[in-house]
C-alpha cells in the first residue's frame, strides 16, 4: 500500500474502521457482495493490499453488504427448521405421512408407512379372494374406466417424482411442515396404538374367528367373564386369553355331547358311525339329525339285519346246490325295494335271491339257438307239462326234499310255497299232479305247504322260505320276492326260489347266447393257437435238428485228418510221450516232454504248484492254436470240453479246474468241468484200475443233451478211456467230435 493511501487512513478513520468490521465480522456477506463489487482497481488484477480507494468503496456499501448478513441469518434459520423437518421424518413416519395428507403435500418416495385400516386379516384376505372368484366382474380381469384412469395418473405421478425425495422439498413444503411437527409425537403415539389394537383385532379375526369352536363359543365365554363390555373389548380379551378360550369352548362341547349321549345313545352311535370323520363341534350341531336317528335306529337295525341274515341264507343254499342239487342251474337276481336310512329317508336297495332250477327255456322266437338249442326245446315241452301229458320223475323231487332238508337243520321256522307255475289259473288238480310226491314227502318230514298269500299272512311265524314252481317266468319270480319283501317288517323273510323250468327273459338269452358263442370262439381261437404253436415250434425243431445235423457234419469234416484210436475215435496229440520204460535213452527233448506231462498231472508230492503253472502256460497255447487250426475260431463256441477225470476228486481239480478254466477262456468253448463229480475214489490205470468203468462218477445228465464233446485226457496209450468216455456221453445224448491229449504213450521211435 502506498504512502498517499497510509495518510488518506489517517485522516478517515470511520472508513477504515467500517472496512474491517465488514471484512472481518461479515466474511459471508462481504464474499457474497465482493463478486460483483470492486470494478476498474488494480486489486481485482494483483493480489494486492486494498487501496484506500477499494476500502473506502467497501465501506460505502455497507448497508448492501449488511443486507446479505440478513439474507444468510434467513438461510441459517430456514436450514435449521428443515432438518427438524427431516428428523421428523425419521421420527415419526406415520404421523408424517398422515400430515402430508392434511397439508395436501404429495407424498414422498423413501416414506412409506402402513396406516390403521390399510391392513387385512388372513381371513378376510381369502373371503375377498373367494367373493372375486365366484364374482367374475370383481377379478382382476376385468378393470374400470376408473382404474384406468387412477393408473394412468399413477404413472405420471411416479414420473413427476423420480428425484423428490425428504431432501428435496419445496421451501414452502418445508415451512408448511415445520409449522405443525408439535403435532407428530402425539399423532404417531396415537397412531401405533391403534396399529397395535389392529394388531390384536387381526388376530382375533384369524385366530377366533378363522377357528370353528373358538367362534362358536367366544361370546359365551366373554359372557362368563364380565357383563358390559363393547365388542372391540370382546375381542381385544380373547385375543389375550387364547388357552382359556380354549379350555372353555372343550368344557361346553363335552357338556353338549354328553347331554346328547344320555338322550339319544343308540341314535348318537349310528350317527357317528355313518359321518365317522365328522368331530365333536360338528357332531352337536346336529341334533335333531341324531334325534331322527334315534327314532329310526330299531327299524333300521331290524332291517339291517334281515339283509345279512338273507346274505348268510342265499349263500347257504347257493352252497348246498351244488353238493345237493346236482346238475341243476343257478341264476341270481338283485330284486328293487326301498329302505329306510336312519335320517328317516327311503332310498333304493336291492335283494339278491338265488334261483336254481333242473332245465331252462325261453319263449321269446326271434334269437339265434344254435349254440343254446336246449332252451328252444324245453319251451316245447311246456304245452306237455300244463296239459299233464309230461312230468318230471320223483328222483328230481328227492333232490329238492334233501335241499329244504338240509335247510331246515340250520332254520327250524322254514316253510314250502308252492308257485303257480306261470299259469293265469293254477288249480289244485295241476299242483297234486306234478307235486304230490313233493308234498307227500314233506309232510312226512313236518314241513310245512303254504301258497304265497297264506305266508304272508302268517309272516311272524315263518321267516324262512323256499319257493318251489314247475314253471317260472322272471316277471313272476319277481313280484312273488317283492310280496315277501313286502313284508320284511313283520318277520323279515328270507327266500331262495327252486324252479324245475326256469323261462330266461330274451336280455338274460341274448347274454347266455353271446357268452357262449364267445366262449366258442375263444376255444376255436385257443385250438387254432394251439396249432400254430405246435406247427412252430415243429419247424423250429426241425431248423435245429438241420443246423445240428450241419454243423455235426462241419465237426466232423474238420477233424477228418485226425487219427483215429479204438478204431472210430478221431483223435489227436501235441507229441509222443516216451514212458522211462522205453528200451533207449531218451533224447532232452523227449525228457522236457515227459516232465511236461508229469508237471501236468500235477501229482501231490511230485511237482510244485509253479511248475505246474509252466506246464500250463506251455499247454493251454499249443492246444488253443490246434483247435483254432481244425475248427476255426467261430465254431469253438459249439464245443464243450470233457475232462476224463483222475482216480480221485482231489486229483480231478488238481489237474484239471485250472486248466479248464484257461482253456475255455482262450478259446470260447463250455467247461464240462462242474457238470462231472468223482464221488468214491478209484483205482488208478497204472496202478491196475479199469479205464471202462464208470464207478464212482457222478453225471449232471440233462446238460450233455445235444451238446459237441471233445474229450481230453493227459495222455492216451490204448484209448480205453476215452472210449469209455465216449459211450457214456452218447449215453447222455452227446456227440462226441473227437479227443485230445498232451502225449500218446508209445515205446518206438
Amino acid at each position: 500500500m502506498g504512502l498517499f493511501d497510509s495518510i488518506l487512513g489517517v485522516f478517515n478513520p470511520d472508513v477504515i474502521s467500517k472496512y474491517k468490521n465488514l471484512v472481518n465480522n461479515h466474511p459471508e456477506a462481504f464474499r457474497r457482495w465482493k463478486g460483483k463489487q470492486i470494478v476498474g482497481t488494480l486489486s481485482q488484477c494483483f493480489d494486492f493490499e486494498p487501496t484506500y480507494s477499494d476500502k473506502s468503496y467497501i465501506a460505502s456499501h455497507e448497508k448492501e453488504i449488511l443486507a446479505f448478513e440478513a439474507i444468510i441469518a434467513e438461510e441459517k434459520a430456514f436450514e435449521k427448521r428443515r432438518q427438524k423437518v427431516i428428523k421428523a421424518a425419521s421420527d415419526y413416519p406415520h404421523a408424517f405421512v398422515v400430515l402430508l395428507k392434511e397439508l395436501s403435500i404429495p407424498s414422498i418416495p423413501g416414506i412409506t408407512v402402513t396406516l390403521p385400516g390399510q391392513r387385512k386379516s388372513k381371513r378376510s384376505q381369502r373371503i375377498e379372494r373367494e367373493c372375486s372368484n365366484n364374482n367374475p366382474f370383481l377379478s382382476d380381469r376385468f378393470f374400470t374406466s376408473t382404474q384406468i384412469l387412477s393408473s394412468i395418473g399413477e404413472i405420471r405421478s411416479k414420473a413427476s417424482r423420480v428425484s423428490r425425495s425428504i431432501n428435496t422439498l419445496t421451501k414452502e413444503e418445508y415451512e408448511k411442515l415445520h409449522d405443525k411437527l408439535y403435532t407428530l409425537a402425539s399423532e404417531e403415539t396415537r397412531i401405533k396404538d391403534e396399529l397395535q389394537k389392529e394388531d390384536s383385532l387381526m388376530k382375533f379375526d384369524d385366530e377366533v374367528l378363522d377357528n370353528e369352536t373358538r367362534a362358536k363359543y367366544y361370546q359365551d365365554f366373554c359372557k362368563s367373564k364380565f357383563v358390559t363390555e363393547t365388542e372391540e373389548g370382546k375381542r381385544l380379551y380373547c385375543v389375550g386369553h387364547l388357552i382359556e378360550l380354549d379350555a372353555y369352548a372343550l368344557n361346553e362341547i363335552d357338556k353338549t355331547y354328553n347331554l346328547l349321549r344320555h338322550n339319544y345313545p343308540l341314535g348318537l352311535s349310528a350317527f357317528e358311525n355313518t359321518h365317522k370323520n365328522m368331530v365333536r363341534l360338528q357332531i352337536i350341531n346336529h341334533e335333531n339329525e341324531i334325534k331322527n336317528y334315534e327314532a329310526n335306529y330299531k327299524q333300521v337295525n331290524s332291517q339291517n339285519e334281515w339283509e345279512n341274515a338273507q346274505k348268510i341264507f342265499t349263500q347257504e343254499s347257493r352252497d348246498l346246490n351244488n353238493s345237493l342239487l346236482t346238475n341243476y342251474g343257478c341264476y341270481v337276481y338283485d330284486i328293487p325295494f326301498q329302505k329306510l336310512t336312519y335320517d328317516g329317508k327311503m332310498v333304493s336297495a336291492t335283494y339278491r335271491v338265488w334261483q336254481h332250477f333242473c332245465v331252462s327255456y325261453c319263449d321269446v322266437e326271434d334269437l339265434d339257438y344254435l349254440y343254446y338249442p336246449s332252451a328252444r326245446e324245453n319251451y316245447n315241452k311246456l304245452a306237455g307239462f300244463r296239459a299233464k301229458l309230461r312230468y318230471f320223475y320223483d328222483r328230481v323231487y328227492d333232490k329238492i326234499i334233501e335241499f329244504v332238508e338240509a335247510l331246515r337243520q340250520k332254520h327250524n321256522n322254514i316253510v314250502v310255497s308252492l308257485g303257480d307255475s306261470a299259469l293265469g289259473n293254477d288249480s289244485v288238480d295241476f299242483n297234486n299232479y306234478h307235486f304230490s310226491h313233493l308234498k307227500k314227502s314233506l309232510a312226512e318230514r313236518n314241513i310245512n305247504i303254504f301258497p304265497i298269500d297264506e305266508i304272508i299272512r302268517q309272516s311272524e311265524i315263518y321267516s324262512y322260505i323256499v319257493v318251489v314252481e314247475l314253471i317260472s317266468t322272471n316277471e313272476r319270480l319277481i313280484t312273488t320276492c317283492k310280496k315277501l319283501i313286502d313284508s320284511y317288517k313283520k318277520a323279515c323273510p328270507k327266500i331262495t326260489y327252486v324252479s324245475l323250468c326256469k323261462g330266461y327273459s330274451k336280455s338274460e338269452m341274448t347274454d347266455l347266447i353271446n357268452r357262449e358263442k364267445q366262449k366258442k370262439e375263444q376255444e376255436k381261437r385257443a385250438r387254432r393257437e394251439e396249432e400254430e404253436r405246435k406247427e412252430r415250434e415243429r419247424l423250429e425243431k426241425k431248423r435245429k435238428e438241420e443246423e445240428c445235423l450241419k454243423l455235426k457234419q462241419n465237426l466232423q469234416h474238420s477233424v477228418q485228418n485226425w487219427e483215429t484210436i479204438c478204431g472210430i475215435i478221431k483223435y489227436s496229440y501235441l507229441f509222443n510221450y516216451y514212458p522211462t520204460t522205453c528200451d533207449f535213452d531218451a533224447t532232452e527233448s523227449e525228457w522236457d516232454n515227459r516232465w511236461l506231462v508229469w508237471n501236468f498231472k500235477n501229482t501231490p508230492g511230485k511237482t510244485s504248484t509253479s511248475a505246474h503253472t509252466d506246464a500250463l502256460n506251455n499247454v493251454v497255447p499249443r492246444l488253443k492254436k490246434l483247435l483254432i487250426n481244425t475248427f476255426g475260431l467261430h465254431n469253438l463256441k459249439e464245443l464243450v470240453l470233457v475232462c476224463i477225470p483222475a482216480s480221485s476228486q482231489q486229483k480231478t481239480s488238481l489237474r484239471y479246474k485250472e486248466f479248464s478254466q484257461m482253456l475255455c477262456s482262450e478259446t470260447g468253448m463250455t467247461s464240462a468241468y462242474d457238470k462231472m463229480t468223482v464221488t468214491s475214489e478209484r483205482i488208478a490205470k497204472h496202478l491196475g484200475g479199469t479205464a471202462s468203468s464208470m464207478n464212482g462218477v457222478e453225471f449232471d445228465n440233462d446238460f450233455f443233451k445235444g451238446k459237441f464233446v471233445i474229450l481230453f485226457d493227459d495222455i492216451v496209450t490204448k484209448g480205453n478211456s476215452m472210449l469209455a468216455f465216449k459211450r457214456k456221453m452218447e449215453e447222455l445224448g452227446a456227440i462226441v467230435v473227437g479227443g485230445l491229449s498232451i502225449g500218446k504213450t508209445t515205446h518206438m521211435r
